[in-house]
């Protein structure tokens, strides 16, 4: 049995009242995390948290093992004090369930109340800044899916054709970015390419991606930010470099190769997201859409970080930088 779009309203809310009922601490999460298969989870939590297999919540959601090998669960702790929901062993596309059995987890989230949502992926870098190992910040992305992730869903949202022009919450983002770079090097922003998979990039593939700006190739992290951002969450990404794969430089490597970055760079991930939390709950009193109208997703980025006077880092030194002197004409 399948999800169908006319009763997929139904099934989340069949799935909200099981998860609310098995997992108390499931309801109204203060924010959603989507984790993949390649993280530590070991220490995220402030303890070892509750947890469901995805598959209780609906007799359409499968039963059988991600590709990767793991089982989709949710689980539901706090981080610092905050609620949080989080998906592990997320699906995919991939899987052969269809879109609407991936998309269920970050759907449901926003049902039970989370309207901060972190999205983590690990991709491939097209690009030299971005080495193995290596965090970028989403700013922007492609989405080449012969299909959108709201197809059939109008009904959940607010209005339709929503804006994916302003997709990325900027505040969030600002708060995210300097959490990670109090524990290391500072993410990057970064463009995606999301592709539909599960197959490993040609190096034609690869150098299509690079000449439409792509600083990454990956597959599903792009519906999940269309269908996040269509139910009026605030949203944020994290990009891992994986493998790099520069041109001229053909290479071969495995998924294991991947999910071993990810397990070697969860410290820092760890440390940064849970003082990032703690940062976004703290200004949640007062936070606001700061919508700019502006292009260029630096000068945005720059201008709403937050700088504390008690705190460094090298993102701080950066904007405390002097901006180039023009010679009158």
């Amino acid at each position: 049995m399948s999800f169908d779009t006319s009763t997929y309203n139904e099934a989340l809310a069949d799935a909200a009242s099981i998860l609310a009922c098995r997992l108390p601490s499931a309801e109204r999460p203060f924010f959603y995390l989507h984790l993949g298969a390649e993280y530590d989870l070991a220490g995220f939590f402030d303890a070892p948290p509750a947890e469901i297999p995805l598959h209780e919540l609906s007799p359409s959601l499968p039963r059988a093992r991600t590709l990767d090998g793991e089982e989709a669960r949710l689980l539901a702790g706090r981080i610092e004090g905050v609620p949080v929901l989080a998906s592990a062993g997320a699906r995919r596309v991939a899987d052969g369930h269809g879109a609407l059995a991936a998309l269920f987890p970050t759907a449901l989230a926003s049902i039970m109340g989370a309207k901060n949502h972190i999205f983590l992926d690990t991709a491939i870098s097209l690009v030299s800044e971005f080495k193995a190992g290596r965090w970028g910040m989403l700013a922007d992305f492609v989405s080449d899916f012969a299909f959108s992730p709201l197809e059939g869903l109008h009904g959940m949202l607010d209005k339709p054709f929503p804006d994916l022009a302003h997709t990325i919450d900027q505040s969030q983002n600002s708060e995210i970015l300097n959490a990670m770079a109090d524990f290391g090097e500072p993410p990057r922003l970064c463009i995606y390419h999301g592709i539909p998979g599960f197959h490993l990039p040609t190096s034609a593939e690869a150098a299509r991606s690079r000449a439409i700006g792509a600083d990454f190739l990956g597959h599903d992290l792009v519906l999940h930010v269309i269908l996040s951002h269509a139910l009026g969450c605030h949203v944020s990404a994290l990009v891992l470099a994986g493998v790099q794969l520069l041109p001229g430089f053909p290479r071969s490597f495995t998924r294991d190769e991947m999910r071993e970055t990810g397990l070697f760079c969860s410290g820092q991930l760890r440390q940064g997201l849970r003082r990032a939390i703690l940062e976004v709950r703290r200004a949640s009193e007062g936070y606001a859409e700061n919508i700019l109208p502006e292009s260029d997703a630096d000068e945005v980025l720059c201008r709403n970080i937050k700088l504390s006077a008690t705190r460094s880092s090298p993102l701080k030194a950066f904007l405390r930088r002097e901006p180039p002197t023009q010679e009158p004409t």
